[in-house]
């Protein structure tokens, strides 16, 4: 009996033992698996508030680029576009910064989505009932709050990657320099662009506007950007049309401020973090 005990006691302290070496063990790979995790996180934080400054920067070092010694009163952006030496060049280099703003673009759209799930719920199931808001609201999200609120984000996301294939289209058949069928495709390119990029400030702006969790200089900022874009583009469109002396110095203005507007979604990025909500929406299983 006793050498029954015996042994089972030391096979308790051999199975303990083993035990401890195997959490240990564990516990390393935990750790070790966490710290990749948190530098592959930082790493995609990094590469998300970093893409919408790459993108517009290429994009206005292209515009001025294409400026050289002459001024922006002088002529259109498109004009400026077709008397660069290297003017196919150029418009690759334009297509790979729109790209990035495509990119941009989604990785908002995403954001959003996220913070809607988080909030209302699903899409589609908050666009068929009535849900009760989280995360502290308080009363009913009606079906129309929660549909408009979608169709705010997914149109707006459509829509600006449509204004930026207009500017690649307007850069591509400048003003002045072909047939009457060009100069229709340029109009009609620059007339879609400064809509579209306008209405797209619009509606993340009141996207913003919902989410309370950005501070406040966040919506104030927007609100001037928009509102400042909107009278430039406007004085542009009318002079270009209507009389004999275009304002090109607001049309080059309201392309820039069209470019801050994205680039500042880098604030919004930081502020919200896009890279937790990318990992969020890629895996939904990742974050519980």
């Amino acid at each position: 009996n006793r050498a029954r005990s015996l042994n089972k006691a030391c096979n308790r302290v051999l199975l303990w033992v083993y035990s401890t070496i195997v959490q240990c063990h564990d516990k390393k790979n935990i750790r070790a698996q966490l710290e990749m995790n948190k530098t592959l996180f930082l790493l995609l934080q990094v590469i998300t508030c970093s893409l919408p400054l790459v993108g517009t920067g290429l994009f206005a070092y292209i515009l001025f680029a294409t400026v050289g010694d002459s001024s922006i009163t002088e002529w259109s952006v498109s004009s400026a576009f077709a008397s660069y030496p290297d003017y196919q060049q150029l418009l690759i280099v334009l297509i790979i910064a729109s790209s990035i703003i495509f990119a941009t673009t989604a990785i908002r759209n995403i954001q959003v989505r996220i913070w809607f799930r988080r909030r209302y719920g699903n899409y589609l199931t908050s666009c068929c009932r009535k849900q009760q808001p989280t995360n502290g609201s308080n009363g009913q999200l009606s079906q129309g709050s929660a549909a408009y609120l979608a169709f705010m984000n997914d149109f707006g996301s459509f829509v600006n990657i449509a204004a930026y294939v207009a500017f690649i289209l307007l850069a591509a058949y400048p003003s002045g320099t072909g047939t009457p069928s060009i100069q229709r495709i340029h109009n009609g390119s620059s007339v879609s662009y400064f809509s579209l990029s306008l209405l797209y400030g619009i509606l993340q702006t009141l996207l913003t506007c919902k989410q309370k969790h950005y501070p406040k200089f966040v919506t104030v900022i927007q609100i001037v950007l928009v509102i400042s874009t909107a009278a430039l583009s406007l004085a542009y469109v009318y002079t270009f049309f209507f009389t004999d002396t275009p304002l090109y110095i607001t049309e080059w203005l309201a392309v820039v401020l069209n470019l801050v507007f994205v680039a500042f979604f880098a604030v919004l990025f930081h502020y919200d973090s896009a890279a937790d909500e990318l990992v969020e929406y890629a895996c939904p299983c990742c974050c519980h």
